[in-house]
């Protein structure tokens, strides 16, 4: 059976002028600057140079040409912005490859035969806007408009009966000698404390799971709780190695590190306050610090997803997990506000399982699995 070529998106090469090609100032239909009228748009709508529809046709304006009204702005798809596949959230700047056709190519095989490869000066009409934070359109969207249904529409249960969404997956490591009930859980940030016999058996319980969400790739702090969990989870996935990474570990706490958790709730209340998060605490570094570097990499992360589409792991820590949670409760912020209560709550031990999934321009934090059932409770803190 044929196949559908990219012919069918109105893909077009560019000609002449590279940085105006697309665009009405270029179009033979567009009647100049003078009267920014189109000759399909009628005399009512306005049109400017720095316009562009899916009735494009190369050429040099025409300014004598009959006016009618033909089509809708809404039916043209009629927009005032630049279209070309640089201005693209599916192009691909590493590559020079159309995301949004190579998952088609991917998605259904059955159907489609796209080329890959598009000249970044190139357009189609199923053209859509760099997004925020790195933040694509999912590409069932597209492909909701040519009739067809992805499978991610409907997320499927993996093997062990948990449903299944794109996404980043971020895990807490495994159980630990520290890690005990809330009234004798033990501060760690960075100390490099080994999983104890517990923590070791619940790998294998957080690995299985993990796996079942089909990642492709494993990030970890360096710290070696995080990394074995990481390794277990990268065996159980299939995939062959980790990237264990500094700027993963969680907030240094500096002196208080080792010692009781309980008596260091109040001072770290004390410097989420505004005028007290860039101040270090003694022997370790301020809360600005570390929201800044695990918040910066985190995004690299999202934004490697957003151009994949396969899912990802990142093994870190408690306070990572609750300042992803917290960051995201105030819509993801440049500036990385966060929600301070949200931030301080005890709620995620060990084994905690939570993603971060698109949603709509921004993102969601859900939580998944709260902590490993091996062993039994465990502390939070």
């Amino acid at each position: 059976m044929p196949k559908i070529d990219r012919s069918a998106f109105l893909y077009l090469d560019p000609k002449g002028n590279k940085d105006t090609f697309a665009q009405c100032s270029t179009c033979l239909l567009w009647c100049g600057e003078a009267k920014q009228l189109c000759a399909i748009h009628g005399d009512k709508v306005r049109v400017r140079g720095t316009a562009s529809c899916g009735f494009y046709i190369h050429g040099s304006p025409r300014p004598e040409q009959t006016v009618a009204k033909i089509v809708t702005p809404a039916e043209s798809g009629l927009v005032d912005r630049k279209v070309r596949c640089e201005n693209c959230q599916y192009f691909d700047t590493d590559d020079s490859d159309c995301d949004l056709f190579k998952e088609l190519n991917e998605e259904f095989p059955e159907l489609f035969y796209l080329e890959e490869k598009v000249d970044k000066h190139g357009c189609c009409n199923a053209n859509e806007p760099i997004r925020k934070i790195g933040v694509k359109e999912s590409v069932k969207e597209p492909a909701k408009r040519i009739g067809l249904k992805m499978a991610a529409e409907n997320p499927k249960p993996n093997g062990i009966g948990l449903e299944v969404k794109p996404g980043v997956y971020l895990v807490r490591h495994a159980k630990t000698a520290l890690n005990s009930d809330s009234s004798r859980d033990k501060i760690r940030g960075w100390i490099d404390v080994p999983l104890d016999a517990t923590g070791k058996e619940q790998t294998k319980e957080i690995a299985k799971q993990v796996a079942g969400y089909k990642p492709v790739k494993v990030y970890s702090s360096d710290l070696q709780r995080s990394a074995h969990t990481a390794r277990a989870i990268a065996d159980a996935a299939g995939i062959d190695s980790i990237k264990a990474e500094r700027v993963f570990r969680p907030w240094n706490l500096g002196e208080f590190q080792g010692k009781s958790a309980a008596n260091a709730v109040p001072i770290i209340k004390e410097h989420l306050q505004k005028d007290m998060q860039d101040k270090k605490i003694f022997g370790g570094e301020s809360f600005a610090q570390f929201r800044d570097r695990y918040l910066e990499a985190l995004k690299k992360v999202l934004d490697e997803f957003t151009k994949s589409g396969k899912n990802i792991v990142i093994v870190c820590h408690y306070r990572n997990l609750k300042l992803t949670e917290a960051w995201l409760a105030k819509g993801g912020s440049k500036n990385h506000e966060i929600d301070a209560k949200m931030f301080t709550t005890d709620d995620m031990p060990p084994g905690t399982i939570a993603r971060v999934v698109p949603k709509g321009d921004d993102w969601a934090f859900e939580v998944v699995h709260k902590g490993a059932t091996v062993g039994g409770k465990v502390g939070a803190s």
